[in-house]
């Protein structure tokens, strides 16, 4: 899906800085704004951050040296900057005794109009260990100027995806919202299933999406099942 024509600039640069509105058309698939046509993306390699000295999001490259959801990354980044200290992560004390998280800190982006993403709801992939589970939280933001909602997902490691959170699917904000999300999250679902991926565990929050979480698990794994047999 792609929104067709490029954004207004002048009536989004108070959202967003330049580089934050050409990952976005990519990300959208729509054409950017002719000012910044010929801009070129500031990809950070060794900052695990991935911000400017104002605290606008950078796209940065992931654990490993892996681009492929680096625009995704950059979306979900901005998406969930605001609520950053909330999203899954795990912390580790080190011989010294400090106390460390699997999370870099982010400061706050320089934007008098702060994005403000809606909790939808938390699983548990599996637990394979005493104390070592799989966490997933989804959250849902509204994007001004370009009047779409993102689902995003989020991990507390880079194990499996190289980044803790990607940008997974959006809608227009003017459709049906629980349908919009439904449908983002049961691709993302399947294309776990089809890797082989068993059913999640366990639903461990719940938000804006409560039981409509596990009844959607249903159809995608039940629906593998009856493929198998």
């Amino acid at each position: 899906m792609s929104l067709g024509n490029a954004p207004d600039y002048a009536s989004i640069h108070h959202y967003y800085d330049p580089v934050e509105v050409c990952f976005l058309c990519d990300y959208l698939r729509m054409p950017r704004p002719d000012a910044l046509k010929s801009r070129q993306l500031e990809v950070r390699l060794d900052d695990p951050v991935g911000q400017s000295p104002e605290g606008f999001i950078r796209p940065v490259i992931g654990a490993g040296g892996s681009d492929i959801l680096l625009i995704e990354n950059s979306v979900a980044r901005l998406v969930l900057n605001a609520i950053e200290d909330r999203l899954p992560q795990w912390f580790a004390r080190r011989d010294d005794g400090e106390l460390v998280s699997s999370r870099e800190s982010q400061s706050g982006r320089s934007t008098g109009v702060p994005l403000l993403p809606t909790y939808l709801f938390s699983i548990n992939w599996a637990s394979t260990g005493p104390g070592l589970d799989w966490p997933e939280d989804y959250h849902m933001g509204y994007l001004p100027g370009f009047d779409v909602l993102v689902v995003t997902a989020s991990q507390p490691s880079t194990d499996v995806y190289a980044y803790h959170d990607q940008a997974i699917g959006w809608f227009l904000a003017s459709g049906d919202v629980e349908a919009g999300i439904k449908a983002i999250i049961v691709g993302w679902w399947q294309a776990q299933a089809s890797c082989l991926q068993e059913r999640w565990e366990e639903l461990t929050g719940v938000g804006l999406i409560n039981g409509q979480a596990e009844r959607w698990a249903d159809e995608v794994w039940v629906e593998e099942e009856e493929q198998e047999s």
